[in-house]
Protein backbone atom coordinates (compact mmCIF):
# COMPACT_ATOMS: atom_id res chain seq x y z
CA UNK A 1 0.00 0.00 0.00
CA UNK A 2 1.81 3.15 -0.78
CA UNK A 3 2.20 5.90 1.75
CA UNK A 4 -0.05 8.20 0.21
CA UNK A 5 -3.20 5.64 0.67
CA UNK A 6 -2.24 5.33 4.37
CA UNK A 7 -2.53 8.73 5.04
CA UNK A 8 -5.97 9.25 3.51
CA UNK A 9 -7.01 6.19 5.51
CA UNK A 10 -5.14 7.57 8.75
CA UNK A 11 -7.84 10.75 8.03
CA UNK A 12 -10.47 9.52 7.20
CA UNK A 13 -10.19 7.42 10.04
CA UNK A 14 -9.51 10.57 12.27
CA UNK A 15 -13.17 12.06 10.97
CA UNK A 16 -14.96 9.16 11.85
CA UNK A 17 -14.17 9.55 15.30
CA UNK A 18 -14.41 13.33 15.30
CA UNK A 19 -18.05 12.51 14.01
CA UNK A 20 -19.27 9.41 16.10
CA UNK A 21 -17.71 12.24 18.82
CA UNK A 22 -19.75 14.92 18.06
CA UNK A 23 -22.63 13.12 17.73
CA UNK A 24 -22.57 11.47 21.81
CA UNK A 25 -21.80 14.78 22.62
CA UNK A 26 -24.64 16.01 21.30
CA UNK A 27 -27.11 13.15 22.58
CA UNK A 28 -26.26 13.56 26.45
CA UNK A 29 -26.61 17.25 25.89
CA UNK A 30 -29.98 16.97 24.44
CA UNK A 31 -31.65 13.74 26.83
CA UNK A 32 -29.61 14.34 29.95
CA UNK A 33 -31.22 14.54 33.26
CA UNK A 34 -31.62 17.74 35.15
CA UNK A 35 -30.94 16.75 38.22
CA UNK A 36 -33.42 19.52 40.06
CA UNK A 37 -36.12 17.43 37.78
CA UNK A 38 -37.60 19.39 34.81
CA UNK A 39 -39.37 22.43 34.23
CA UNK A 40 -43.10 22.37 33.95
CA UNK A 41 -45.25 25.03 33.36
CA UNK A 42 -48.86 25.57 33.87
CA UNK A 43 -51.22 28.54 32.32
CA UNK A 44 -52.95 29.53 36.39
CA UNK A 45 -54.18 32.43 34.62
CA UNK A 46 -58.27 30.89 34.55
CA UNK A 47 -57.69 29.47 38.38
CA UNK A 48 -56.40 32.38 39.38
CA UNK A 49 -59.66 34.18 38.26
CA UNK A 50 -61.81 32.56 39.77
CA UNK A 51 -60.23 32.20 43.00
CA UNK A 52 -59.69 36.66 43.42
CA UNK A 53 -63.59 36.81 41.91
CA UNK A 54 -64.45 34.62 45.21
CA UNK A 55 -62.48 36.25 47.40
CA UNK A 56 -64.12 39.26 46.51
CA UNK A 57 -67.49 38.28 46.52
CA UNK A 58 -66.73 37.64 50.07
CA UNK A 59 -65.71 40.77 50.72
CA UNK A 60 -68.40 42.69 48.98
CA UNK A 61 -70.10 40.62 51.30
CA UNK A 62 -69.29 40.83 54.60
CA UNK A 63 -68.12 44.40 53.87
CA UNK A 64 -71.17 45.89 53.23
CA UNK A 65 -72.64 43.87 56.30
CA UNK A 66 -70.06 45.82 58.51
CA UNK A 67 -70.49 49.48 56.96
CA UNK A 68 -74.58 48.67 57.80
CA UNK A 69 -73.75 48.03 61.05
CA UNK A 70 -70.92 50.71 61.89
CA UNK A 71 -72.76 53.69 60.54
CA UNK A 72 -75.62 52.34 61.99
CA UNK A 73 -74.27 52.84 65.37
CA UNK A 74 -73.12 56.27 64.58
CA UNK A 75 -69.41 55.74 63.44
CA UNK A 76 -68.64 53.08 66.60
CA UNK A 77 -69.06 49.04 66.38
CA UNK A 78 -68.88 48.27 69.96
CA UNK A 79 -70.01 51.94 71.47
CA UNK A 80 -70.40 50.35 75.20
CA UNK A 81 -66.80 48.92 74.95
CA UNK A 82 -65.58 53.05 74.47
CA UNK A 83 -67.55 54.79 76.90
CA UNK A 84 -71.14 55.40 75.49
CA UNK A 85 -74.14 54.28 77.45
CA UNK A 86 -77.65 54.99 77.47
CA UNK A 87 -80.62 56.15 79.95
CA UNK A 88 -83.82 54.83 78.65
CA UNK A 89 -86.06 57.58 81.16
CA UNK A 90 -83.13 60.08 81.15
CA UNK A 91 -81.92 60.08 77.65
CA UNK A 92 -80.17 63.65 78.14
CA UNK A 93 -78.31 62.70 81.07
CA UNK A 94 -76.82 60.04 78.77
CA UNK A 95 -74.35 60.06 75.59
CA UNK A 96 -75.88 58.04 73.57
CA UNK A 97 -79.54 56.67 72.80
CA UNK A 98 -80.72 53.62 73.39
CA UNK A 99 -82.42 52.37 69.31
CA UNK A 100 -83.31 48.67 70.06
CA UNK A 101 -82.32 45.96 72.85
CA UNK A 102 -79.36 45.43 70.46
CA UNK A 103 -77.65 48.73 70.43
CA UNK A 104 -77.23 52.11 70.94
CA UNK A 105 -75.98 55.25 68.94
CA UNK A 106 -73.63 57.66 70.41
CA UNK A 107 -74.60 61.17 70.31
CA UNK A 108 -72.08 62.95 67.92
CA UNK A 109 -72.40 66.07 69.93
CA UNK A 110 -73.16 65.64 73.62
CA UNK A 111 -74.43 68.62 75.87
CA UNK A 112 -72.88 68.60 79.20
CA UNK A 113 -74.51 71.06 81.78
CA UNK A 114 -77.23 71.60 84.01
CA UNK A 115 -80.71 71.80 82.98
CA UNK A 116 -81.70 75.38 81.64
CA UNK A 117 -78.36 75.35 81.24
CA UNK A 118 -77.76 78.46 83.17
CA UNK A 119 -74.51 80.16 81.29
CA UNK A 120 -72.59 77.14 82.15
CA UNK A 121 -73.66 74.68 78.90
CA UNK A 122 -71.17 72.98 77.53
CA UNK A 123 -70.80 70.34 74.22
CA UNK A 124 -68.32 67.29 73.77
CA UNK A 125 -67.46 66.27 70.19
CA UNK A 126 -67.98 62.04 69.73
CA UNK A 127 -67.57 62.29 66.17
CA UNK A 128 -64.96 59.06 65.12
CA UNK A 129 -62.56 59.69 62.54
CA UNK A 130 -63.45 58.08 59.27
CA UNK A 131 -59.80 57.23 58.24
CA UNK A 132 -56.01 56.66 59.01
CA UNK A 133 -56.12 55.94 62.75
CA UNK A 134 -56.33 52.88 65.41
CA UNK A 135 -59.87 53.21 66.13
CA UNK A 136 -61.56 55.06 62.67
CA UNK A 137 -64.18 53.71 60.74
CA UNK A 138 -62.02 51.86 58.56
CA UNK A 139 -59.95 50.26 61.38
CA UNK A 140 -62.97 49.33 62.96
CA UNK A 141 -64.74 47.61 59.74
CA UNK A 142 -61.56 45.74 58.93
CA UNK A 143 -61.05 44.22 62.11
CA UNK A 144 -64.79 42.62 61.87
CA UNK A 145 -64.38 41.75 58.24
CA UNK A 146 -60.63 40.27 59.44
CA UNK A 147 -62.98 38.34 62.11
CA UNK A 148 -65.99 37.27 60.16
CA UNK A 149 -64.67 36.07 56.76
CA UNK A 150 -63.48 32.78 57.57
CA UNK A 151 -66.76 31.11 56.66
CA UNK A 152 -67.47 32.56 53.41
CA UNK A 153 -63.66 31.85 52.39
CA UNK A 154 -64.28 28.08 53.50
CA UNK A 155 -66.85 28.07 50.75
CA UNK A 156 -65.17 28.38 47.84
CA UNK A 157 -64.66 25.19 45.95
CA UNK A 158 -62.10 24.90 43.43
CA UNK A 159 -61.09 22.00 40.37
CA UNK A 160 -59.99 18.58 41.78
CA UNK A 161 -56.91 19.12 39.44
CA UNK A 162 -55.39 21.74 42.07
CA UNK A 163 -54.53 21.22 45.67
CA UNK A 164 -54.56 24.14 47.66
CA UNK A 165 -52.02 24.89 50.56
CA UNK A 166 -53.49 28.16 52.49
CA UNK A 167 -51.61 29.99 55.46
CA UNK A 168 -53.97 29.86 58.56
CA UNK A 169 -53.66 33.86 58.93
CA UNK A 170 -55.54 36.34 56.81
CA UNK A 171 -55.90 39.84 57.30
CA UNK A 172 -58.07 42.73 55.47
CA UNK A 173 -57.25 45.93 54.97
CA UNK A 174 -59.65 49.12 53.93
CA UNK A 175 -59.47 51.95 52.53
CA UNK A 176 -62.18 54.82 52.50
CA UNK A 177 -61.96 57.25 49.69
CA UNK A 178 -64.76 59.93 47.82
CA UNK A 179 -64.72 57.49 45.15
CA UNK A 180 -65.34 54.31 47.30
CA UNK A 181 -64.82 51.50 49.09
CA UNK A 182 -61.06 49.68 48.53
CA UNK A 183 -60.42 46.35 50.30
CA UNK A 184 -57.55 44.57 50.62
CA UNK A 185 -57.33 40.90 51.25
CA UNK A 186 -53.90 39.51 52.46
CA UNK A 187 -52.63 35.83 52.71
CA UNK A 188 -49.92 33.57 51.32
CA UNK A 189 -51.50 30.76 49.15
CA UNK A 190 -49.72 28.31 47.22
CA UNK A 191 -51.84 26.07 44.07
CA UNK A 192 -50.87 22.71 42.89
CA UNK A 193 -51.62 21.44 39.43
CA UNK A 194 -52.15 17.97 40.21
CA UNK A 195 -51.20 16.31 36.60
CA UNK A 196 -47.58 17.83 36.40
CA UNK A 197 -46.95 19.21 39.85
CA UNK A 198 -46.79 22.68 38.61
CA UNK A 199 -47.24 25.54 41.24
CA UNK A 200 -48.19 29.50 42.17
CA UNK A 201 -47.99 31.05 44.85
CA UNK A 202 -49.98 34.61 45.37
CA UNK A 203 -50.83 36.55 48.06
CA UNK A 204 -52.86 39.64 47.63
CA UNK A 205 -56.56 40.05 45.73
CA UNK A 206 -57.83 43.41 46.18
CA UNK A 207 -61.87 44.72 45.56
CA UNK A 208 -63.54 48.04 45.21
CA UNK A 209 -67.00 48.55 45.86
CA UNK A 210 -68.89 52.07 45.16
CA UNK A 211 -69.94 52.73 48.53
CA UNK A 212 -70.98 56.29 49.48
CA UNK A 213 -69.45 56.00 52.82
CA UNK A 214 -67.40 59.13 52.82
CA UNK A 215 -70.25 60.95 51.21
CA UNK A 216 -72.87 59.88 54.52
CA UNK A 217 -69.92 60.69 57.09
CA UNK A 218 -69.99 64.11 55.68
CA UNK A 219 -73.00 64.74 55.12
CA UNK A 220 -73.29 64.21 59.21
CA UNK A 221 -70.37 66.07 60.33
CA UNK A 222 -71.67 69.01 58.29
CA UNK A 223 -75.07 68.86 60.66
CA UNK A 224 -72.91 68.87 63.66
CA UNK A 225 -70.31 71.58 62.64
Amino acid sequence: MRKGQVSMFVVIGLVLIIVVALFIFARKTTTGTDPEGPKVTHEFAPLVASSESGVQQCLYEEGKKAFRTIMARGGYMNPEEVGFYALDQLPTKANALSISDNYIVPYWLDYKGSAGCGGSCSFALNIPELTESENSIEAQVATVMTNNLAPCLRSLQFSDDYSLELSPEFDVSVIIGEDGVRYTFHRDAEFTFEASKATMEYNVVHANEPLGVADLYDAGVAVIE
